[in-house]
């Protein structure tokens, strides 16, 4: 068997045996390396920390607010970090507010076993999605530099 990738994530889940069982199910797949809070006050006085992972997973119900004032608050803050809602219950609700605010996936804890391989399949597709801004980015400020030159060539005539 090959080896495992290892990925960094953020858990965001109140409950240890929902957490054991993210944890266990990642597991399966890859090794984790995990940072985990239990509300989402703490999570989101340390979003600023959110571009270092790979990607976020958070329960819907948390103490404090909820899983959707984390989303609220990565995407104000401009990250492209991948998020992925696990909820106790289904809600169309729901899942309709988080994905217009930015959430990537939404599952059911009762589907967590068959849905952990799509988690990854984000994370991967959060990855190349990464390197291609930053690609971009790089490509930007190469072209930026080029319009500096050639500006101050053309003021100096």
């Amino acid at each position: 068997m090959p080896d495992k990738k290892t990925y960094k994530l953020m858990v965001v889940e109140d409950d240890d045996i929902d957490f054991m069982s993210i944890e266990r199910e990642l597991s399966k797949l890859i090794e984790p390396q995990i940072v985990r809070y239990k509300n989402a006050e703490d999570a989101i006085s340390n979003i600023e920390s959110a571009s270092s992972f790979d990607c976020i997973i958070l329960d819907y119900i948390l103490p404090g607010e909820n899983g959707l004032e984390i989303v609220r608050s990565i995407r104000k803050h401009d990250l492209i970090t991948p998020i992925v809602m696990f909820t106790g219950k289904g809600n169309e609700k729901i899942a309709v507010s988080a994905m217009k605010l930015g959430l990537t996936d939404y599952i059911v804890k009762d589907n967590m076993t068959d849905s952990m391989e799509s988690v990854i399949d984000i994370i991967e597709i959060g990855q190349v999605v990464d390197h291609k801004v930053q690609e971009i980015e790089d490509k930007l400020e190469k072209l930026n530099d080029k319009f500096e030159h050639l500006k101050q060539d053309h003021d100096s005539d």
